[in-house]
Protein backbone atom coordinates (compact mmCIF):
# COMPACT_ATOMS: atom_id res chain seq x y z
CA UNK A 1 0.00 0.00 0.00
CA UNK A 2 0.95 3.82 -0.60
CA UNK A 3 1.14 5.91 1.83
CA UNK A 4 -1.37 8.12 0.79
CA UNK A 5 -3.59 5.08 0.68
CA UNK A 6 -2.52 4.14 4.11
CA UNK A 7 -3.47 7.54 5.35
CA UNK A 8 -7.35 7.46 3.94
CA UNK A 9 -7.84 4.19 5.36
CA UNK A 10 -7.01 5.05 8.66
CA UNK A 11 -8.69 8.43 8.36
CA UNK A 12 -12.01 6.30 7.11
CA UNK A 13 -11.19 3.93 10.43
CA UNK A 14 -10.92 7.13 12.65
CA UNK A 15 -14.02 8.42 11.12
CA UNK A 16 -16.27 5.25 11.76
CA UNK A 17 -14.73 4.77 15.45
CA UNK A 18 -16.34 9.00 16.00
CA UNK A 19 -19.11 8.24 14.36
CA UNK A 20 -20.20 5.08 15.90
CA UNK A 21 -18.91 6.20 19.92
CA UNK A 22 -21.47 9.24 19.04
CA UNK A 23 -24.49 6.94 18.27
CA UNK A 24 -23.46 4.80 21.11
CA UNK A 25 -23.20 8.23 23.63
CA UNK A 26 -26.80 9.48 22.20
CA UNK A 27 -28.62 5.92 22.72
CA UNK A 28 -27.33 5.08 26.06
CA UNK A 29 -27.58 8.38 27.81
CA UNK A 30 -30.60 8.95 29.84
CA UNK A 31 -33.14 11.63 28.25
CA UNK A 32 -32.71 14.79 28.99
CA UNK A 33 -35.21 16.37 31.58
CA UNK A 34 -34.63 19.79 30.49
CA UNK A 35 -36.09 19.78 27.22
CA UNK A 36 -38.87 22.11 28.17
CA UNK A 37 -40.09 24.54 25.10
CA UNK A 38 -39.82 27.93 26.67
CA UNK A 39 -43.49 28.90 25.53
CA UNK A 40 -44.77 26.88 27.57
CA UNK A 41 -42.79 27.22 31.25
CA UNK A 42 -44.95 28.57 33.97
CA UNK A 43 -44.45 32.30 35.28
CA UNK A 44 -43.43 32.69 38.76
CA UNK A 45 -45.84 34.22 40.88
CA UNK A 46 -46.47 35.84 44.22
CA UNK A 47 -48.84 33.61 46.64
CA UNK A 48 -51.21 35.30 48.40
CA UNK A 49 -50.85 35.04 52.05
CA UNK A 50 -48.13 32.60 51.92
CA UNK A 51 -50.84 30.05 50.27
CA UNK A 52 -51.52 28.23 47.34
CA UNK A 53 -53.34 31.09 45.54
CA UNK A 54 -51.46 33.42 43.56
CA UNK A 55 -51.78 37.44 44.11
CA UNK A 56 -52.81 37.33 40.10
CA UNK A 57 -52.32 35.08 37.31
CA UNK A 58 -49.40 36.23 34.85
CA UNK A 59 -50.48 36.83 31.42
CA UNK A 60 -48.20 34.02 29.43
CA UNK A 61 -47.49 30.95 28.90
CA UNK A 62 -50.72 30.35 27.43
CA UNK A 63 -51.11 26.47 27.74
CA UNK A 64 -52.76 24.91 24.40
CA UNK A 65 -55.53 22.04 25.67
CA UNK A 66 -54.64 19.29 23.08
CA UNK A 67 -57.86 16.91 23.85
CA UNK A 68 -60.37 17.17 21.21
CA UNK A 69 -63.03 15.40 23.83
CA UNK A 70 -64.76 18.21 26.30
CA UNK A 71 -64.13 15.76 29.58
CA UNK A 72 -60.31 15.62 28.76
CA UNK A 73 -57.39 18.31 29.14
CA UNK A 74 -54.17 17.62 28.36
CA UNK A 75 -51.40 20.06 28.37
CA UNK A 76 -47.17 20.26 28.35
CA UNK A 77 -45.59 22.66 30.52
CA UNK A 78 -42.58 23.64 31.89
CA UNK A 79 -41.56 24.52 35.65
CA UNK A 80 -38.06 26.20 36.38
CA UNK A 81 -35.46 25.18 38.85
CA UNK A 82 -32.92 28.08 38.93
CA UNK A 83 -31.73 27.98 35.04
CA UNK A 84 -32.57 24.25 34.38
CA UNK A 85 -36.13 23.91 32.52
CA UNK A 86 -38.15 20.15 33.40
CA UNK A 87 -40.80 19.40 31.36
CA UNK A 88 -43.90 17.82 32.18
CA UNK A 89 -47.38 16.52 30.69
CA UNK A 90 -50.69 16.77 32.69
CA UNK A 91 -53.97 15.06 31.47
CA UNK A 92 -57.11 15.41 33.31
CA UNK A 93 -60.67 13.15 32.75
CA UNK A 94 -64.00 13.98 34.29
CA UNK A 95 -66.92 11.89 33.05
CA UNK A 96 -69.77 15.15 32.37
CA UNK A 97 -71.10 16.19 35.73
CA UNK A 98 -68.76 14.07 37.99
CA UNK A 99 -67.03 15.05 40.89
CA UNK A 100 -64.12 12.50 40.78
CA UNK A 101 -61.50 11.93 37.94
CA UNK A 102 -58.46 11.47 37.38
CA UNK A 103 -55.13 13.06 36.92
CA UNK A 104 -51.78 12.04 35.02
CA UNK A 105 -48.41 13.56 35.47
CA UNK A 106 -45.58 12.44 32.87
CA UNK A 107 -42.13 13.67 30.82
CA UNK A 108 -42.48 13.87 27.79
CA UNK A 109 -39.83 11.57 26.97
CA UNK A 110 -41.26 8.48 29.60
CA UNK A 111 -41.98 5.43 29.55
CA UNK A 112 -46.44 4.69 29.66
CA UNK A 113 -45.17 2.89 32.65
CA UNK A 114 -43.62 6.10 34.31
CA UNK A 115 -46.43 7.74 34.05
CA UNK A 116 -48.22 8.52 37.27
CA UNK A 117 -52.01 8.21 36.99
CA UNK A 118 -54.17 9.24 40.55
CA UNK A 119 -57.62 9.53 41.37
CA UNK A 120 -58.63 13.24 42.02
CA UNK A 121 -61.47 15.19 43.23
CA UNK A 122 -62.94 18.91 41.58
CA UNK A 123 -64.21 21.32 44.32
CA UNK A 124 -66.24 24.95 43.47
CA UNK A 125 -64.19 27.40 44.79
CA UNK A 126 -66.69 30.56 45.10
CA UNK A 127 -63.64 32.87 44.95
CA UNK A 128 -62.93 31.49 41.27
CA UNK A 129 -66.25 30.91 40.25
CA UNK A 130 -64.73 27.57 38.94
CA UNK A 131 -63.74 24.05 39.70
CA UNK A 132 -60.23 23.52 41.73
CA UNK A 133 -58.57 20.10 41.24
CA UNK A 134 -55.49 20.45 43.80
CA UNK A 135 -52.68 17.54 44.31
CA UNK A 136 -49.56 16.93 45.95
CA UNK A 137 -47.05 14.03 44.49
CA UNK A 138 -44.45 12.41 44.68
CA UNK A 139 -42.76 11.96 41.22
CA UNK A 140 -39.71 10.97 42.59
CA UNK A 141 -39.92 7.49 40.36
CA UNK A 142 -40.32 9.22 37.16
CA UNK A 143 -37.80 8.54 34.68
CA UNK A 144 -36.03 10.98 34.15
CA UNK A 145 -36.16 12.50 37.28
CA UNK A 146 -38.00 15.55 37.89
CA UNK A 147 -39.18 17.45 40.44
CA UNK A 148 -42.05 16.55 42.72
CA UNK A 149 -45.14 19.05 42.68
CA UNK A 150 -47.95 20.45 44.06
CA UNK A 151 -50.88 21.04 41.06
CA UNK A 152 -53.40 23.00 41.15
CA UNK A 153 -55.93 23.42 37.91
CA UNK A 154 -58.62 25.69 37.68
CA UNK A 155 -61.36 24.85 35.24
CA UNK A 156 -65.28 25.60 34.87
CA UNK A 157 -67.62 26.86 35.58
CA UNK A 158 -69.25 23.76 34.20
CA UNK A 159 -69.39 20.21 35.47
CA UNK A 160 -70.00 19.13 31.65
CA UNK A 161 -66.91 19.77 29.90
CA UNK A 162 -63.36 21.69 30.73
CA UNK A 163 -64.42 25.56 30.21
CA UNK A 164 -61.28 27.28 29.51
CA UNK A 165 -62.29 30.62 29.56
CA UNK A 166 -60.90 31.49 32.88
CA UNK A 167 -58.84 28.08 33.44
CA UNK A 168 -55.00 28.56 34.65
CA UNK A 169 -52.38 25.75 35.97
CA UNK A 170 -50.30 26.55 39.00
CA UNK A 171 -47.93 24.41 40.25
CA UNK A 172 -45.39 24.50 43.53
CA UNK A 173 -41.98 22.13 44.49
CA UNK A 174 -43.54 19.68 46.92
CA UNK A 175 -40.91 18.27 49.53
CA UNK A 176 -40.45 14.63 50.94
CA UNK A 177 -42.61 15.42 53.82
CA UNK A 178 -45.68 16.46 51.17
CA UNK A 179 -45.47 20.21 52.08
CA UNK A 180 -46.09 22.40 49.42
CA UNK A 181 -43.68 25.60 49.12
CA UNK A 182 -45.90 29.45 48.06
CA UNK A 183 -42.51 31.02 47.17
CA UNK A 184 -41.81 28.12 44.26
CA UNK A 185 -45.53 29.15 42.86
CA UNK A 186 -45.43 29.45 39.25
CA UNK A 187 -48.79 29.50 36.75
CA UNK A 188 -50.10 29.77 33.28
CA UNK A 189 -53.42 30.17 31.54
CA UNK A 190 -55.12 27.36 29.84
CA UNK A 191 -57.11 27.60 26.82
Amino acid sequence: MTSNLKLAAALCLLFLVVAGSALVYRNTRPPSATSADPATVLSATKAEDEGTEPVALPATPVLKNAAADPGLLDVAFGYKVGSTAYAYHLALAFAPDADKGSMTLATPQSQPVDAVTFPVERHFSESRKAYLIAVSRDLGTMTPAVPSLCVRAVVGPSKTGFDLTDASLCVMQRDQDGRCHPTTLACGLIR
